[in-house]
């Protein structure tokens, strides 16, 4: 009796170990499935390759909703002075994104203005100065950024000249805004990708005239120092 007690409670004790490892295998292989899908079982979509999928979103998000409230909020809002007033909201929360944000985190690069003490208005680039730093830009970044940035003051440039052979004059200022307002980032981060470009060629430059001129003195040194060494009697120079 006691015999088949033991037998029982092994078979039950061999179940138990069977059934836990089952669970150890299904908990590994979806934690597996959640790191592959995103950690957080997030996907971006179009923005799945990208190392700030999030940014990327935000960059075109206010880009899209001023574009499509230009286009259709006239179907939901009969009144012309809220959809300016729309319109003009994400325009702006887009020219803020990206001159403080977006830009900043996808290309490494940043752009603001000031008042210089005579009163004049300074644009003021920033960018990453180690062209050898590990926070490397990714292409899909590089790439949403720059088209988006491109794109938006193209597209509102092509509303107002359609508005303007439809004589259309409100909805025409409305997009000379919009395009001022996106024109602006275009212009200052072009300028900003510019000045980082002379960077990296003087960095480059820098560090190869040091390598040069170390090189050179280096060469200098030890032929002085043989030059020496050889006049010295007790080095086997001199008579």
């Amino acid at each position: 009796m006691n015999h088949n007690s033991f037998e029982n409670e092994k078979l039950t004790n061999k179940n138990d170990i069977k059934s836990d490892s089952r669970a150890s295998q299904y908990t590994a292989a979806s934690s597996n499935q959640s790191i592959s899908s995103g950690g957080s079982g997030q996907d971006f979509g179009i923005f799945a390759t990208a190392n700030h999928p999030i940014a990327c979103l935000f960059h075109v998000l206010f880009k899209g909703a001023a574009i499509f409230s230009f286009l259709f909020l006239n179907i939901f809002i009969s009144n012309e002075v809220m959809a300016f007033v729309f319109i003009i909201v994400f325009q702006a929360a887009d020219f803020w994104t990206v001159k403080n944000i977006t830009g900043r985190i996808l290309v490494n690069l940043r752009w603001w203005s000031e008042i210089d003490e005579v009163g004049q208005e300074k644009w003021v680039f920033e960018s990453n100065d180690d062209p050898i730093s590990k926070k490397q830009v990714g292409a899909t970044d590089s790439f949403v950024f720059w088209t988006g940035l491109y794109v938006t003051p193209a597209v509102w440039g092509l509303f107002a000249l359609m508005d303007f052979v439809g004589i259309k004059f409100f909805w025409m200022y409305v997009c000379i805004l919009c395009f001022i307002l996106s024109f602006t980032n275009t212009m200052a981060y072009h300028q900003c990708q510019k000045d980082h470009q002379t960077k990296i060629k003087n960095y480059i430059q820098e560090k190869t005239m040091g390598y040069m001129l170390g090189g050179a003195a280096s060469s200098a040194l030890g032929g002085v120092k043989d030059l020496v060494f050889s006049r010295l009697p007790f080095f086997g120079g001199g008579r």
